[in-house]
């Protein structure tokens, strides 16, 4: 019994310090990402004065149809933020400055211009709204 309590209390204190780890690991990334300008036409726009969002996503996504598109509508109703809708394949450079390994993908920039958040997979609206508040 005591066995198995120990063994226990170890998996759980492994897998909080790997949580840890990933954190700043993508905290790391993102503060990597925001000093480097956007390759392409993603590094200009009209949009200047406010967050905008890139939208990475692909012709065969399902779950970016279905789910995350619905999502950002609502997102750009209410916030009036700009999204950018970068088809992951044909923007291969952009795909690959970003690490982008899933659709949908989701990266929140500030008026700068710069990457402040990146959801990898779905994202919901109160996730956005709150990103996109945080660019602000």
């Amino acid at each position: 019994m005591i066995e198995r309590l120990l063994f226990l209390t170890f998996a759980i204190a492994l897998f909080t310090v790997a949580v840890g780890v990933w954190r700043l690991l993508m905290a790391w990334r993102l503060a990597r990402l925001a000093q480097t300008d956007l390759p392409g036409a993603a590094g200009a726009s009209s949009d200047a004065d406010r967050p905008s969002l890139l939208y990475f996503t692909g012709e065969w996504c399902a779950q970016c149809k279905l789910s995350q598109t619905p999502i950002l509508a609502q997102l750009a109703a209410l916030t009036g933020v700009s999204v950018q809708t970068v088809d992951a394949v044909a923007e291969a450079e952009l795909t690959r400055h970003f690490g982008v390994m899933t659709v949908p993908t989701t990266v929140v920039l500030d008026r700068g211009r710069r990457p402040v958040a990146v959801n990898n997979g779905l994202a919901s609206l109160q996730t956005l709204q709150e990103q996109v508040a945080g660019a602000g």
